[in-house]
């Protein structure tokens, strides 16, 4: 994947996010003509700043994320696609492991875009997660947008 990066780092914007669409984070865009085309542009769009990744004037911050996951005081969803690298599975179910009020939902068929692979049933997820046990919404606003 490496070598992707760095070819894609030369690359025009064009052509590096379709160097990235055939890494393992796209998996299930094969036959989703319309979630391909929105990722592919979506890549071209943040072209700079996939490239300046590997800086090293990137500043990490003084705590890892991982050891402050436990603060996070807020219902959190947490959504990975059941065909996305395993590295990034691994840290879906730590995140839900780590994070006190957490719920963690692998989609089936999906990779790294669950909501641009399969936008129907990752909103019906987002809409069950966003009511409370009573049925009351949690974010009426977020939910009317997304109806």
């Amino acid at each position: 994947m490496i070598k992707i990066y760095q070819e894609a780092a030369k690359a025009t914007p064009q052509k590096a996010a379709e160097l990235w669409t055939q890494t393992g984070f796209f998996a299930a865009l094969k036959d989703k003509p319309k979630a391909r085309a929105h990722i592919l542009q979506m890549l071209a769009d943040n072209h700079r700043m996939w490239t300046t990744a590997m800086d090293d004037k990137y500043i990490f911050p003084k705590l890892a994320s991982i050891e402050r996951l436990n603060k996070i005081a807020a219902p959190t969803l947490v959504v990975v696609g059941a065909i996305d690298l395993p590295d990034l599975l691994a840290i879906g179910k730590v995140l839900d492991e780590k994070i006190p009020d957490s719920e963690l939902v692998v989609m089936k068929d999906a990779s790294h875009h669950p909501n641009l692979e399969k936008p129907k049933e990752f909103n019906r997820i987002l809409r069950k997660f966003l009511k409370n046990d009573s049925g009351e919404r949690k974010n009426q606003v977020l939910l009317k947008q997304i109806e």
